[in-house]
């Protein structure tokens, strides 16, 4: 990987010759280019005058009283591979140096591996800090859709939750910053409450390396991270704004960092607003969002061994649930499901956001230390607070609709220690345990029995995971074991209502390896296989009642026994002159008492109204699939990218498919790269299309109604960028659904009762400094 500069030199202006004054400074930092861990006590030379120096605990160097002129650092570290940087100082610069390791460390198979990370031109590439931006009024899950192995189940335009490879819900962990997310994330309609403007990349993750992360998941990881501080004494930051045509909305994100004597700081904020949406035909009332978020980290080190890290940020939502999904009588929700047009569809566009809505309230605060006790060795701490509030409205009789019928907070402590230790024979030792507790009450002037009971859940985990990479070979092993606990507090069905109280405990284990190959010429291959347990979800055993968000009564099932996951995974990479990369990924994974929300095919009449009725259940499962991808450089402006993902769930016990398996999609997109130029650079023009088939293996008495066509999309985005001396400023015209598509997707619950959102343009400007 290619050196970041994150203030570039050419974004520098000239000096000329007679001002040579040897006045100006040189600041730097290190970082790792996987992990992008700061890099310590790496040596750095300077060739031209023989200065050398040592970067410091958090990675950063200095060099004072620098001529203007050709500069060339040369950078060793035991471990990484030696780099030499060659450039033109012209004025006080800040860089940002990535080291590869000398043998990449096999931390798991990625669903998509990082290449053409930088370029957006890549179908499969992981989604970067750049795309970040770009798409900062997208939620984490829409923006990981562009990922391929990744799905995205939605409940209208402003929730999604990710599917990967077929998992979905409680089988997917989110770590944002370092800690694992805890809110009310086991319903479909409840999205993931992080807000990913600020994050400099977002993985999706699998293999042995998942083994050491928090969490409920069966090895499917989604892992937030940010970048490290711009070691500088000057304020830098970044202004972002996107308006969008559909629903009228608006985004504002800005972010300032700067590196004071005291500590190094960063704050950021997103706002977003947004009204009805619309389909191509009708406007999808109520169907607005309003959104702010605000987070500051805090970066500070003692005695160049003891790096400590403060995080806090706050998430606030109000979503609106679409209005026709909510109807009073059986005969009216019979009717309401496939109807052409919702009900109470308004002729007017509206900001309103009225009954049926949530509003959620995510808040973080964590605390990392990590203590050197030799460069790649350490000892690490995390405690991390989480408090998640959420309220859903319904629509209620006698103006009581302002009362939540649903209202549930849910507080967290997390605490995190680990070691990792670096062997001098290459063998690279990690280990840790992990604790978490879990309080969860409702608010009883709600007036209604409670969806999900009060309940109080811990958790104690130790893992440990052995890594080695060669030349040409590298392979790990790691386990992970949890003992998890619930005490419940419940009323019974029956009348008169009594409380009940339940307790569970269930012991997972989980066992994972990973082995790779690379040949010389430019093929690479990494097999995993796995073994992992999962324990049922609070709601998958205790649920009872109305689901307000997705129009549908839930009911849990307390008999149901932890998952038994087998998983392989194999992957082919391979890259040739540069312009050719292909990449095959195939996987199969068998699930024993496999835990699903299955439609029972009955409509029941409630005083809120009529809705169809879901149950939990288990059953023997295959899930399995393959994901294949081809990006080829036709010229060097011109890049054409292919890819295809399939995936497959049968319910072997009832010998039918399971529901909410992805139909299979392909995507083709072809972008012209303009030259870069002094003033202007990052240019480029992409139309994409994809092409999403119809769930054909469903039938018809598996759900409320058949699974919709096919349908094909096309878009279009044109980006560029203007250097100024120490700013830039960058312009973005995306158009989704470009042709104005009417379709209705099968990972949409609410393709129920409305179509899918039309076209929209998307405007962006940004600036950083």
């Amino acid at each position: 990987m290619r050196k970041l500069i994150l203030l570039s030199l050419f974004l520098s202006v000239s000096i000329p010759s007679f001002s040579q004054k040897c006045s100006l400074l040189l600041n730097g930092k290190l970082v790792d280019a996987n992990s992008k861990e700061a890099i310590s006590f790496a040596a750095i030379l300077d060739k031209g005058s023989g200065q050398g120096l040592v970067s410091e605990f958090d990675g950063s160097f200095h060099f004072h009283d620098r001529c203007p002129g050709q500069q060339q650092l040369i950078i060793t570290h035991v471990g990484y591979v030696s780099d030499t940087l060659n450039f033109i100082l012209r004025s006080d610069t800040t860089i940002v140096v990535q080291l590869q390791t000398k043998a990449e460390w096999l931390e798991g198979v990625e669903v998509i591996e990082d290449y053409h990370a930088h370029d957006q031109r890549y179908i499969g590439g992981a989604i970067q800090k750049k795309t970040i931006s770009l798409q900062s009024n997208k939620n984490l899950a829409d923006m990981l859709e562009e990922v391929e192995g990744v799905n995205v189940l939605k409940t209208g335009a402003g929730i999604s939750k990710p599917i990967i490879h077929g998992n979905y819900g409680n089988r997917v962990t989110t770590i944002n910053r370092g800690i694992t997310q805890a809110s009310q994330q086991w319903g479909n309609d409840h999205g993931l409450e992080v807000d990913a403007f600020g994050a400099s990349k977002i993985n999706v993750i699998k293999g042995a390396g998942v083994l050491a992360y928090d969490g409920n998941s069966i090895g499917n990881v989604i892992v937030v991270e940010s970048e490290t501080i711009t070691p500088d004494s000057s304020i830098h930051g970044e202004l972002n704004s996107i308006f969008q045509s559909n629903g009228l909305g608006f985004t504002f994100n800005g972010l300032l960092e700067k590196t004071s004597k005291w500590a190094s700081w960063r704050v950021a904020g997103t706002y977003k607003k947004m009204g009805d949406t619309h389909a191509p035909d009708y406007f999808l009332t109520n169907t607005g969002k309003d959104e702010l978020n605000v987070s500051l980290q805090l970066n500070k080190s003692f005695f160049k061994k003891w790096y400590n890290e403060l995080y806090a940020s706050t998430y606030n939502t109000q979503i609106g649930i679409l209005r026709g999904s909510h109807v009073s009588s059986l005969s009216d929700l019979e009717e309401a499901i496939g109807r052409d047009e919702p009900f109470f569809t308004s002729e007017y566009f509206s900001y309103d956001i009225q009954a049926p809505r949530q509003e959620v309230s995510h808040n973080l605060i964590k605390y990392e230390a990590k203590y050197f006790t030799r460069p790649y060795s350490y000892f690490s701490f995390k405690y991390g607070w989480q408090y998640d509030q959420r309220n859903e409205f319904d629509i209620r009789r006698g103006d009581r609709s302002d009362i939540p019928s649903l209202s549930l907070t849910l507080i967290t402590n997390a605490i995190q220690a680990s070691y990792v230790h670096h062997f001098q024979s290459g063998f690279t030792l990690k280990s840790g345990y992990q604790y978490n507790y879990m309080d969860n009450t409702n608010d009883p002037e709600t007036g209604i029995i409670p969806l999900i009971p009060d309940y109080i859940s811990w958790s104690n985990s130790l893992y440990a995971l052995l890594e080695k990479d060669k030349s040409k070979w590298g392979y790990d092993i790691g386990f992970r074991l949890n003992r998890r606990n619930f005490n419940v507090v419940s009323f019974t069905d029956d009348l008169p209502r009594q409380i009940v109280r339940y307790s569970n405990q269930y012991s997972n284990l989980a066992i994972a390896g990973s082995i790779k190959y690379v040949w010389q010429t430019g093929w690479t291959a990494k097999l995993n296989v796995n073994f992992a347990q999962r324990s049922p979800d609070i709601n998958e055993l205790y649920s009872n009642g109305l689901h307000q968000g997705v129009a549908a009564i839930e009911e849990g099932n307390p008999d149901l026994n932890s998952e038994n996951n087998f998983k392989s995974l194999i992957s082919l990479d391979w890259n040739r002159n540069e312009k050719w990369h292909l990449q095959a990924v195939g996987y199969l994974q068998a699930v024993d008492n496999y835990i699903f929300l299955e439609p029972t095919g009955e409509f029941r009449l409630t005083i809120r109204g009529a809705y169809p009725v879901y149950r939990y259940n288990q059953a023997q499962a295959l899930i399995y699939g393959g994901d294949f991808t081809a990006d080829y450089q036709l010229t060097k402006t011109l890049d054409l990218a292919f890819a295809y993902a399939l995936v497959r769930g049968d319910n072997l016990s009832e010998n039918v498919t399971l529901i909410n398996i992805p139909a299979d999609r392909i995507k083709l997109a072809l972008t012209y790269a303009f030259k870069e130029g002094e003033k202007w650079g990052g240019s480029s023009l992409t139309l994409r299309s994809s092409y999403t088939l119809k769930q054909w293996r469903i039938s018809e008495y598996q759900d409320f109604m058949p699974p919709p066509d096919a349908y094909f999309l096309m878009g279009f985005q044109a980006t560029t960028y203007r250097y100024f001396k120490s700013t830039q400023l960058g312009f973005n015209l995306r158009i989704d659904n470009l042709l104005n598509t009417t379709y209705r997707d099968y990972l949409n619950r609410l393709r129920y009762y409305s179509d899918d959102l039309g076209i929209n343009i998307q405007v962006g400007l940004q600036f950083s400094f």
